[in-house]
């Protein structure tokens, strides 16, 4: 599928609106009403908040609150690029005959994120628009504390959601940007002088797992972690060797979350999707960045006709 058969159109079946508030007695304000009005017309509603923002709304909620379905987004959604899964993941689930609209409530960014994963949660903010875009209607609002977010988050979000909600004023997003292809052509951080670059071909490759296995273990990663990380290292430069003309490049480096390791090869991606809806039986990039993606912490992907980074993070 290309970039430009993901363009959102016109007819979105997902409502997809931000919630400005301040703090979490606004939110809960604010957020009841959606909850309370989901739930007298029979809809299914899904909350994805962090643990403090669950508890509260289940309180406000009282009795109601066994008719909801909470997840703690702080789990779910550790990697940015595994919550749009998790939406699937519902509506998928209330498909059947007598569900007409759904709703739920979700929060990617919140003040603890790290700011790398701020910026893959505003590419999944973007992606929101393109992959629910056919499908059963539904409603997600996505809340914004902008007392403790950065004014250049907020307005991020006023490009992502083509609807907006501040206490009772409801309006559409005047700067609401539908060009979902632009988030593979983002620029990373150039990685820092101190970053390590190995070059792989197909009968080198091997070297690429014993390299990131070294890196993580100076780096004092668990044994555990160390494995995905290797894990992951291997299969993307696999997929590098079989779309990038039979080379790659492996670069790792440390910084002070953990550890990041790139792998960039001569191909290009051009679905904006790749690796984040549910994964196909299959051989291909898509596959490999979905198994990605279930082993890393951060992954991001960008990739324009020069070729494709794929850098991915595991937290100490």
């Amino acid at each position: 599928m290309t970039v430009a058969s993901q363009q959102v159109r016109s007819e979105r079946r997902v409502r997809h609106r931000a919630l400005f508030y301040k703090g979490i007695d606004e939110l809960v304000a604010s957020a009841l009403p959606f909850i309370r009005d989901g739930l007298a017309s029979s809809e299914p509603v899904l909350v994805a908040v962090v643990p403090d923002k669950c508890a509260a709304l289940r309180e406000a909620l009282g009795p109601d609150a066994a008719h909801v379905q909470f997840v703690e987004m702080s789990e779910v959604g550790r990697n940015p690029a595994r919550i749009i899964p998790v939406w699937q993941r519902f509506l998928d689930d209330h498909s059947g005959p007598g569900v007409s609209a759904l709703r739920g409530l979700g929060e990617p960014i919140w003040a603890a994120r790290r700011p790398a994963e701020i910026v893959e949660c505003q590419v999944h903010e973007v992606l929101l628009n393109v992959a629910f875009d056919q499908g059963p209607g539904w409603q997600l609002m996505c809340p914004y504390d902008i007392d403790a977010l950065p004014e250049d988050v907020i307005a991020a979000a006023r490009r992502s959601h083509p609807l907006l909600t501040q206490g009772s004023c409801h309006w559409a997003s005047a700067d609401f940007d539908m060009d979902a292809g632009a988030v593979l052509l983002a620029p990373l951080p150039d990685p820092p002088d101190d970053a390590i670059a190995v070059s792989f071909r197909l009968e080198s490759v091997d070297r690429v797992r014993r390299h990131v296995r070294r890196h993580a273990s100076e780096a004092g990663i668990g044994a555990d972690r160390a494995s995905d990380l290797e894990l992951a290292a291997h299969e993307l430069a696999i997929s590098g060797v079989r779309y990038g003309d039979g080379y790659g490049t492996l670069r790792y480096w440390d910084d002070p979350h953990g550890c990041v390791v790139e792998v960039s090869d001569c191909g290009m991606v051009v679905d904006v999707l790749v690796g984040r809806l549910l994964a196909t039986i299959g051989e291909n990039r898509d596959r490999t960045l979905w198994l990605v993606n279930q082993l890393c912490d951060l992954v991001q992907v960008r990739s324009s006709a020069r070729g494709t980074t794929v850098r991915i993070h595991i937290w100490r």
